[in-house]
């Protein structure tokens, strides 16, 4: 009896072990309406975020009214207590880059991709829609296909608006899961496996 009382608790030890071990991924879909400089809508994009341990995927992915793809990329992050670094966009590199600082209000960070230069300011925390804890984020891309943005950030850094401060000044604002039709949730889900690695 002794022995099988020790073996079941060998067993056990194991088994609760093995399940402390077990990765937690959570996924993210947002859903955006894009906007024109005069307020029209010209379409709508889908980040999908996936989460696990300290670091964060992201997808994205654009469309027109009609459900044509016209843009899409992914990237990877990575968190450290309160701060997020990106990382390289080459491919077997893996560099990362301090991204964004929420403690360190008013400071802006070169970042150095390799491919991409850019720099992030933190501008301080806003109330945006009913997120009251959100942060604001101005991008400013340098070189030959240089772009200037404002982010809002969620509390977990992903996306809850971007406005456009070149080009034709688009803005991406983020729509209510239920706010957005079933038509065009097909729409960019048609869209996503005509992308190999999404």
């Amino acid at each position: 009896m002794k022995k099988i009382l020790s073996v079941i608790s060998v067993l056990f030890v194991i088994v609760f072990s093995s399940c402390n071990n077990t990765e937690v991924v959570r996924e993210k879909n947002i859903y955006y309406k894009l906007y024109s400089e005069k307020d029209s809508l010209i379409g709508f994009s889908l980040r999908k975020y996936i989460f696990s341990q300290d670091t964060i995927k992201e997808k994205y992915l654009t469309i027109d009214l009609k459900g044509k793809k016209t843009y899409d990329h992914k990237r990877s992050f990575y968190k450290k207590e309160g701060d997020f670094f990106i990382f390289s966009n080459i491919k077997n590199d893996n560099a990362k880059f301090l991204y964004f600082s929420p403690a360190k209000k008013d400071t802006c960070f070169h970042v150095n991709r390799r491919i991409e230069k850019f720099y992030l300011c933190n501008k301080g925390k806003v109330k945006f829609k009913n997120y009251k804890n959100a942060y604001k984020v101005y991008y400013d891309e340098r070189g030959y296909d240089s772009r200037k943005e404002t982010l809002i950030l969620d509390s977990d850094y992903t996306v809850l608006a971007r406005f456009e401060d070149c080009y034709d000044y688009r803005k991406e604002i983020i729509v209510e899961n239920n706010d957005i039709s079933e038509d065009v949730k097909l729409k960019l889900e048609s869209a996503s496996k005509l992308i190999l690695w999404w």
